[in-house]
């Protein structure tokens, strides 16, 4: 049990397959205090923090800070990919603290970044030109892909850092060739919209690998989890056409979301779904598609790209947003 856990805060991160709590001070997460639990296994996100602070015995805590999987709203988020919501009242109710905050799982990670350690990252693209403006007040983005999609920038100013929330990932699909107009229609039918979400997401992948089988006259289906394995053994050439457009689209959405945010302090990709593709960004040119934006290919060249490799980065942005939260 880690040792003097009284008026601690507790944090949590809460995606639509699992939960990751820990308990931190003054902004430090105690690693030893770190669990994370499979949603299936409960009905509701107040029966998980309960269960944690009862292995615990935790029953002290000054302050709480959650990070959901979908959209927060006057005090009340709703996970998009689980029946599960939680508001300020009940999270008071099930921790005990007097200051309580509910936030969007992607606004964690933006308020993570300035203190997760360079072992944390991994460059995909470097900027050969120069910055123009010091980094320390560049705007970064955070773009999510694992179980659902979504993104938050990270701004910066001589007050501290600001995360708006959104909802990225249920914005229309990128449409830049006619693989890309097939495939949307395809999503269309299938769900009335073709959203990022709909690739660029854990079913997202099994999607896309059920259209292109279907397009080729075949009736089987794969998880996301067997997709990425077959494409290991390179045995699966609908796997391959999978992951290939895959990687193009997230190229594309990074791209889209460069333009409108400038992001000069980088663009940083986390969740499983990322670090799944991680291995093939270069074989099926991710950089030739990001930089493909035209006249403004000298503009792309100034935003680096890394991807995150801290599976609790969520738990230190949250504590962080609950410390600028009680000054």
């Amino acid at each position: 049990m880690p040792k003097n856990i009284n008026k601690i805060t507790l944090v949590a991160d809460v995606g639509g397959t699992n939960t990751r709590i820990a308990l931190a001070r003054n902004g430090s997460i105690d690693s030893t205090s770190i669990k994370r639990y499979a949603n299936r296994e409960f009905d509701s996100l107040h029966a998980v923090i309960k269960q944690y602070c009862e292995t615990l015995s935790v029953d002290q805590i000054t302050a709480s800070c959650v990070a959901i999987a979908g959209p927060v709203e006057n005090g009340t988020g709703r996970l998009t990919n689980l029946n599960w919501a939680m508001d300020q009242t009940g999270l008071k109710q099930v921790t005990g603290a007097e200051t309580v905050a509910i936030i969007n799982d992607l606004q964690a990670q933006a308020y993570a970044l300035q203190d997760l350690p360079n072992s944390a990252f991994e460059k995909v693209l470097s900027s050969p030109a120069p910055h123009q403006e010091p980094l320390r007040h560049s705007t970064k983005l955070v773009i999510g892909v694992g179980t659902g999609c979504n993104a938050a920038l990270a701004l910066t100013d001589a007050s501290g850092v600001r995360v708006p929330a959104s909802e990225t990932g249920h914005i229309g699909l990128p449409v830049r060739s006619q693989d890309d107009l097939d495939l949307a229609l395809y999503l269309q039918k299938q769900h009335g919209f073709a959203s990022v979400e709909h690739v660029l997401a854990g079913s997202g992948l099994e999607t896309v690998y059920r259209y292109f089988a279907k397009t080729a006259g075949q009736a089987h289906n794969l998880s996301a989890q067997q997709i990425m394995a077959v494409m290991a053994t390179e045995s699966d050439p609908v796997a391959r056409k999978t992951v290939q457009i895959t990687v193009r689209l997230l190229a594309q959405l990074c791209a889209d979301l460069a333009l409108i945010h400038l992001p000069y302090g980088g663009i940083y990709l986390v969740g499983g779904v990322a670090r799944a593709l991680a291995p093939y960004l270069q074989r099926y040119e991710f950089a030739t598609a990001f930089y493909a934006m035209g006249r403004f290919t000298q503009t792309m060249e100034r935003f680096e790209i890394a991807l995150v490799h801290d599976d609790y980065a969520a738990l230190t942005g949250c504590a962080n947003a609950l410390h600028g939260l009680r000054g």
